[in-house]
């Protein structure tokens, strides 16, 4: 083995260690069961034309990131028994995946963030209203999750995992997802 391909070989150690230690020191290793939702504009662009400045009056609710994002998150259309299919229940608005909305508005789904430890569920009832909920299920993960409504600010959070909200029925046509590391 020439000098070369022993400095090649010992590189390339050193950088597989450096990730290895990156993930250690995160503490976290994020585990999904699917690849991210692939982004649909078009169709995304008919239900939220304004994207996360939309004031109409459509039902169609359209929801937006303002901290995180559905990577490393998986959709499911079962709230009792997650069976994930990223593709067949979200219109993304793009690659970032911080913007979606439902592609049928009927039907309900959870997103499931991993690494956060945080289940959201979306349940749609009559008249364009919906039931909102956040479950916190590793209360060790340092994450908090809530949802405002409408205009992003404090004074219009639907669902809060901080404060154990439960269910929470809400009629709004746009809707703000927080995701924050506890403690920041």
């Amino acid at each position: 083995m020439s000098i070369k391909q022993r400095c090649g070989l010992a590189f390339g150690l050193m950088l597989t260690f450096l990730q290895l230690l990156l993930v250690a020191a995160d503490d976290q290793v994020v585990c999904t069961t699917q690849p991210p939702a692939l982004p649909h504009n078009d169709l995304y662009n008919q239900h939220c034309p304004f994207s996360s400045g939309d004031t109409s009056t459509s039902f169609w609710p359209c929801f937006a990131h303002a901290s995180g994002d559905l990577y490393q998150a998986d959709i499911s259309a079962d709230l009792n028994n997650p069976k994930y299919d990223n593709d067949n229940i979200l219109l993304v608005r793009d690659s970032d995946l911080a913007e979606f909305t439902p592609k049928d508005l009927a039907r309900a789904f959870s997103i499931d963030y991993h690494q956060a430890g945080i289940r959201f569920e979306y349940a749609p009832i009559t008249g364009g209203c919906v039931v909102l909920n956040l479950i916190k299920y590793n209360a060790n993960s340092g994450y908090r999750m809530f949802i405002t409504s409408g205009k992003d600010d404090a004074s219009s959070i639907e669902v809060d995992t901080s404060e154990n909200s439960g269910n929470e029925t809400t009629c709004s046509k746009m809707y703000f997802i927080h995701l924050v590391k506890e403690g920041n």
